[in-house]
């Protein structure tokens, strides 16, 4: 197998420095010239490279969609049995799990939809599978529950999920975490008379 070409080594580090610059500055503060100064290149070669601002938001929200899915994929391999979903909360509300530089980027793209709604599409069909994703384990572990109480209690677990992810850093958040263990599991519980 042959070593990667310059340019694709090239693409990689200046996505990292854009990266870099979005969870410093946010999407509108991530500009040419400090993505110059975070990545040592011109920003003529930055252009060369990987495009303008414009095709590097986009190769970055694909790097982070694909990152999100081969994540959500782990997951799932992970999940089995009878009790995939209270599986499912207690991985999502573990302390430290996740990277906190990938929920402030997550959050950077989240807030640039407001203005972008290609980006916005994107994002929200990410969500979407995220929620659906949550409702699949729900499913598994109660199979006999109504569809719209197992969508309200995916979209509820996720809505904690995120919002506890979305306070990682601050730091210290381990008992919110196991507090939002718990509130999911209670959401869960919601479900058991409906399974017979």
């Amino acid at each position: 197998m042959g070593r990667p070409s310059l340019r694709s080594k090239r693409r990689k580090e200046i996505l990292d420095a854009f990266e870099r610059c979005i969870v410093d500055f946010g999407i509108e503060g991530a500009t040419l010239e400090k993505l110059s100064d975070y990545s040592g290149l011109a920003r003529p070669l930055i252009r060369h490279h990987a495009g303008n601002r414009d095709e590097l938001l986009d190769a970055l929200t694909e790097r982070f969609l694909a990152r999100s899915s081969a994540h959500v994929t782990e997951m799932a391999s992970a999940l089995s049995g009878d009790l995939a979903a209270e599986d499912l909360v207690d991985t999502l509300f573990t302390p430290y799990r996740g990277d906190v530089e990938q929920v402030l980027l997550a959050e950077a793209l989240i807030a640039a939809s407001r203005h972008d709604e290609a980006l916005s599409k994107r994002m929200w069909t990410w969500f979407e599978e995220f929620v659906e994703f949550v409702a699949d384990q729900v499913r598994r572990q109660y199979p006999a529950a109504d569809e719209a109480a197992v969508r309200e209690v995916a979209i509820g677990i996720t809505g904690i999920f995120f919002n506890a992810d979305s306070l990682k850093p601050l730091g210290g958040s381990e008992s919110v975490a196991e507090s939002s263990r718990r509130a999911a599991r209670r959401l869960l519980a919601s479900l058991a008379g409906s399974d017979g």
